[in-house]
């Protein structure tokens, strides 16, 4: 094999490597060569060892810039002895670099014999290798049962967004209604029906620290006490949560305990600050969410007035119910909220 370059130093474009296989046959078992010339220079710039067997196969490596019409010429040569001159020529392979490119066998005859051609390009081994890129992942094709877990699961976050946010204004207005001495509240909530992962959400909000040189004043509630209700369609649950600041005033337990006993509540989960509980709906027993909401609530406000933890209606003058745009129950009686 014979590595002949054709580089020139000015080249420009894309440089090519070209693997020229050459192939003769039926020569005379003499001295035989193939030389490559190169025509612009007039000159042989690259050779084969001398073979006696009429019929052998070499090959020419040739590094070029993209030039097409650049003209290549195959010489073979044939003495009875070695070394072998110019008068020893049989034929030529005459092409071009866009010739070669064609990269089928073309052959021509020279003399008695015949030279085949069989050009390839290669890689460039001085090229600056090219990052691979990762495969693109093809996105598998959901199913019914997938499309719809997504799509419940989208429903899911949206909720649990609108839980938190309901929880940290009405957390707000809770230190708002603060500041005017209750500490405990009884609050109705909207956004969560009767499902206790959004509950938690709304009183997660609702306990948010505030940042005093924030902006955003929602939160800030988790040192007051109070027991959020939600109405659901098949039940109605309550979230209680008394502080460390307001425990010896009144656990969570005995809070949340005053509102079920009317109601039949259950309280299904409890601990030293928190208690969790919910009353199943009964139609044909008179027994609706929002009824039985209206119910507990009422009971709150006859145990928060015994223990003197809210104001009495009497000890204000004010016609106004500061609670009314906070969903906060603070006249509740007997037959429902006004």
């Amino acid at each position: 094999m014979s590595k002949v370059a054709l580089a020139r130093t000015d080249g420009k474009g894309k440089k090519l490597v070209l693997k020229t296989t050459v192939s003769v046959k039926g020569l005379p078992a003499t001295a035989n060569v193939v030389g490559l010339w190169r025509q612009d220079t007039n000159e042989i710039v690259g050779h084969t060892n001398v073979s006696t067997d009429g019929s052998f196969t070499t090959e020419f490596h040739m590094d070029h810039f993209m030039s097409a019409d650049l003209a290549v010429k195959f010489c073979v040569y044939s003495a009875v002895n070695d070394p072998i001159g110019a008068s020893d020529f049989v034929g030529a392979y005459e092409t071009t670099l866009a010739g070669l490119f064609k990269g089928k066998n073309q052959e021509q005859p020279v003399g008695a014999g015949s030279i085949v051609i069989k050009t390839v390009v290669l890689a460039d081994p001085n090229a600056p290798k090219k990052e691979k890129k990762a495969p693109v992942e093809q996105q598998k094709k959901m199913t019914k049962e997938e499309k719809d877990a997504a799509a419940a699961a989208k429903l899911k976050e949206k909720a649990v967004k609108a839980a938190f946010k309901e929880g940290g204004k009405k957390g707000q207005d809770l230190c708002g209604m603060s500041t005017f001495g209750v500490h405990f509240f009884l609050t109705s909530m909207d956004s969560m029906g009767d499902d206790w992962d959004l509950m938690e959400q709304a009183m997660q909000g609702m306990n948010k620290p505030v940042d005093p040189e924030g902006d955003d004043r929602k939160g800030g509630a988790a040192d007051i006490a109070k027991i959020l209700f939600c109405a659901g369609d098949g039940k109605l649950i309550m979230h209680c949560n008394v502080p460390k600041e307001h425990k010896a005033e009144c656990s969570a337990l005995e809070f949340l305990t005053a509102v079920c006993e009317p109601v039949q509540g259950v309280i299904i989960e409890q601990n030293e600050f928190f208690a969790k509980a919910e009353c199943v709906a009964d139609p044909e027993k008179d027994r609706f969410p929002l009824k039985l909401k209206d119910q507990a609530i009422a009971a709150g406000f006859k145990f928060l007035r015994a223990r003197s933890l809210i104001l009495d209606d009497d000890d204000s003058d004010d016609d106004i119910n500061f609670a009314d745009d906070c969903g906060v129950d603070l006249n509740a009686g007997g037959e429902g909220d006004y």
